[in-house]
């Protein structure tokens, strides 16, 4: 019984935890000149499609906004972040598919 209590406590407190960090528009646009200044992003940007998607989708925006400054200033953690970006652009491409 406690296992399941604690369980849905840590779920609630995931499902929640996007309120606890507000994501404005000046972390957004920080992180959005960062990463426009790698070549994946670029190139990613070409297409019509996803950079109206970076443009306008709240969650892809949320997502960009919440990564970490320090470290997406290191070149090292950018196959990471590429891998999460192109993932959810992906499925929300998939998603207008869809509809």
């Amino acid at each position: 019984m406690k296992v399941k209590k604690w369980l849905f406590t840590t779920i609630q407190l995931l499902r929640f935890s996007r309120m606890e960090f507000p994501i404005d528009g000046t972390n957004i646009t920080h992180n959005l000149v960062l990463l426009q200044q790698t070549a994946w992003f670029q190139t990613l940007i070409h297409d019509e499609k996803v950079r109206q998607l970076i443009i306008s989708d709240p969650d892809i925006r949320y997502y960009i906004g919440s990564l970490n400054r320090k470290r997406l200033e290191k070149q090292i953690h950018h196959p990471m972040y590429q891998k999460n970006i192109e993932k959810r652009i992906a499925k929300k491409q998939q998603y207008a598919i869809e509809r």
